[in-house]
């Protein structure tokens, strides 16, 4: 299995930068010093994408390669996870609109599309009980925020996770400093609903975009600092 992600990881990092590389994701590599001035200023984040970064970056600068073999690992375990494959794909993504959206967001915004499966889905639940729609509104977004929390934690603030009491904390800030979103949400949804003839779908939508935004600049500068 490992093997088989390692060469997925290698087709699909030659498939964003054009060329083919035995291994784009190695931390052993060398180059000029004038070349890593240039490009230093459009790198990313740091870490094991480094090199893969750099030919992104610059796809002017030519490459040769000299291989070699891994022996069998004497101590320790693969840092290859959930997590890392994940960082892997958003990385992908993000140099894929040119760095225009952030990894991080990449990633945020993956977790919200769950959280609008897991908000339609309450939603809809608590109006089959005959609950007015802010009632409904309300309960789904509540249930929404709190999976939100948990997958962003896991995935996105993955290198910044809170953990035992601070987790319990995080959550408990995470809920009172997005009130704000909270209030925005079921404020716009709900006149969106009155406005729109009761579109139950356009509504939510709307809601929905507004916290999602507010959630992100907040769990960045509040949350997850």
């Amino acid at each position: 299995m490992r093997q088989k992600l390692s060469h997925f990881g290698n087709w699909l990092s030659g498939l964003v930068l054009g060329r083919k590389l035995g291994d784009p994701l190695t931390g052993f590599f060398l180059m000029t010093r004038d070349s890593f001035l240039h490009v230093a200023p459009r790198l990313g984040d740091p870490g094991f994408k480094l090199l893969l970064d750099i030919l992104y970056s610059d796809k002017s600068l030519r490459h040769a390669e000299v291989p070699f073999d891994f022996g069998s690992r004497m101590h320790g375990a693969s840092k290859l996870d959930s997590h890392v494959i994940w960082k892997f794909v958003t990385f992908l993504m993000s140099k894929m609109t040119g760095s225009i959206l952030p990894p991080n967001l990449i990633s945020f915004l993956f977790v919200g599309g769950t959280g609008v499966f897991i908000h339609f889905s309450v939603l809809y639940t608590v109006l089959g009980m005959s609950a007015p729609f802010m009632v409904a509104q309300v309960a789904a977004t509540l249930v929404a925020a709190t999976s939100n929390f948990l997958l962003n934690n896991l995935l996105t603030f993955q290198d910044r996770r809170l953990r035992g009491l601070a987790k319990f904390w995080g959550y408990l800030k995470f809920l009172a400093v997005s009130s704000v979103g909270i209030v925005a949400n079921v404020s716009a949804a709900t006149l969106a609903y009155e406005r729109l003839v009761h579109v139950v779908f356009i509504a939510t939508l709307a809601g929905i975009a507004i916290d999602t935004v507010w959630k992100f600049v907040i769990a960045n500068r509040f949350i997850w600092k």
